[in-house]
């Protein structure tokens, strides 16, 4: 099996690779920097070094079969001045994975949101709550 992976070098992405690895599967990683591609590497991680808003980026880390993707990156950062590189990353950025991966014949995609959609809420949070994020000042829960 060979899957795609987007945050590798991230706390989740990176126990995901371990589980991946593990189970040997064969790993693609888009990394944005060169030194994250090289530690990847180290582990047997195929890596592509580009940004999520980058479409040629997101084709080419597709360019081999691939039968999944996981898009378990995002930017989370909450300072105001980093709004338009997140949502570049965060909203562009996805479109562009799920556009490589539906023009490339992925037959399966994973994407990892976080709490953060569900926006402030003083409830407990169900399956069943409504999704705020998009209310939200806060960029990131927008995102």
């Amino acid at each position: 099996m060979r899957v795609m992976l987007t945050g590798a070098t991230g706390f989740l992405g990176g126990h995901l690779v371990d589980r991946l690895l593990a189970d040997s599967v064969e790993v693609t990683a888009v990394v944005r920097s060169q030194s994250g591609a090289d530690a990847l590497a180290r582990r047997g991680v195929r890596s592509i070094v580009g940004a999520l808003d980058d479409p040629k980026a997101m084709r080419d880390a597709l360019r081999l079969p691939t039968d999944c993707v996981f898009h378990v990156a995002a930017d989370t950062s909450t300072w105001r001045g980093h709004e338009e590189r997140q949502t570049r990353t965060n909203v562009e950025g996805t479109r562009n994975v799920l556009a490589a991966a539906q023009a490339t014949g992925v037959r399966r995609f994973v994407h990892t949101s976080s709490v953060s959609a569900f926006g402030q809420q003083e409830a407990m949070l169900t399956e069943r709550s409504p999704r705020l994020g998009k209310e939200s000042w806060i960029n990131y829960e927008r995102t």
